[in-house]
């Protein structure tokens, strides 16, 4: 694999993990506020 893909693939796994953190996180709580409520879109 080329560097630039690489490259891709690791963003793109950390914009993954950092997603579905954020989601299972949140989905805990509900509508409830919670930490994460300032950056909520």
């Amino acid at each position: 694999m080329n560097p630039q893909t690489d490259k891709i693939v690791r963003r793109t796994t950390m914009v993954a993990t950092v997603v579905a953190s954020y989601f299972l996180l949140t989905a805990d709580y509900g509508p409830e506020p919670n930490a994460f409520d300032p950056v909520s879109f």
